[in-house]
């Protein structure tokens, strides 16, 4: 008798420990496989926790051609709501629309949010000022891992 109810008693144990790891916390595989759709022009560059606007975070960061930065951009627009990217003073970045929004988003299924920006690094010379003389933009996706 006092057997059967250990046993009892570890598989309770077992299946409490098992519920609590059903919901774990997102990692960057699961980022990446959230946005496995994206264009193959954009090359993964890598994923990494760390922090964003002061709260934990993950940071998945790809690469693009400036001759391919237009096909990208048209697409984040159109699936994630990311404004158009402009040049402003020293790189193309987006800014505001309309209606205040700068950088696209998504939420998952479980409800973690993403924020995606498409971005240059610094342009120096003249010739860069068109898009496709620009070696890489890169896009980030950002998932908050909890709420600010």
């Amino acid at each position: 008798m006092k057997r059967n109810l250990i046993l009892v008693g570890i598989s309770a144990i077992s299946g409490l420990l098992t519920l609590g790891c059903l919901e774990s916390e997102l990692n960057c595989a699961d980022l990446i496989k959230e946005f496995s759709d994206l264009p193959q022009e954009l090359k993964f560059q890598g994923c990494k926790p760390g922090n964003y606007h002061q709260i934990r975070a993950l940071r998945a960061k790809y690469q693009v051609s400036g001759k391919d930065s237009l096909a990208i951009e048209n697409f984040l627009i159109t699936n994630y709501g990311m404004s158009p990217l402009k040049f402003v003073c020293c790189g193309w970045e987006s800014v505001s629309n309309s209606q205040g929004r700068r950088h696209g988003t998504y939420t998952d299924h479980r409800g973690y949010y993403y924020e995606l920006q498409m971005y240059s690094g610094e342009v120096l010379i003249p010739e860069q000022l068109r898009r496709k003389d620009v070696p890489y933009f890169y896009v980030e996706i950002i998932a908050s891992l909890e709420n600010p």
